[in-house]
């Protein structure tokens, strides 16, 4: 089954555009069409979400450290340091969530555990 799409016209003040492109880029998105977008997707304003990332070390031979984000089926990266897999961890995540949105897909929540939280990432989306 095809996907339709529909155009939106809105009529905004010269003063609402500046401010949908100023937030639009500050939250990293391309243009005020896929801010809006992703408020739309989400069902209200942007809100921040945490996913817990998981950090692997790498093999032996290779060093460094891999990730995933359980939450997010197929979402993996790596890095040579902690901090760069954490880094690359936000990109991903970002990257992700913005794919579902042009997708026009849901935006996973996680359950967020009653333990100890090793590593998490938030993301505004």
């Amino acid at each position: 089954m095809k996907k339709r799409t529909e155009q939106l016209n809105v009529r905004v003040t010269r003063h609402e555009r500046l401010a949908l492109e100023t937030a639009a880029k500050k939250k990293g998105y391309g243009g005020v069409a896929d801010y809006l977008r992703a408020i739309a997707v989400s069902g209200g304003p942007l809100v921040e979400r945490t996913y817990t990332v998981v950090i692997h070390p790498g093999e032996a031979d290779e060093g460094g450290f891999w990730a995933d984000v359980p939450a997010l089926k197929g979402c993996h990266t790596q890095g040579d340091t902690y901090e760069e897999t954490i880094a690359n961890a936000r990109e991903a995540i970002a990257g992700y969530l913005q794919m579902l949105m042009k997708l026009g897909e849901a935006i996973p929540v996680e359950k967020q555990p009653r333990g100890k939280t090793v590593a998490a990432v938030r993301v505004a989306v």
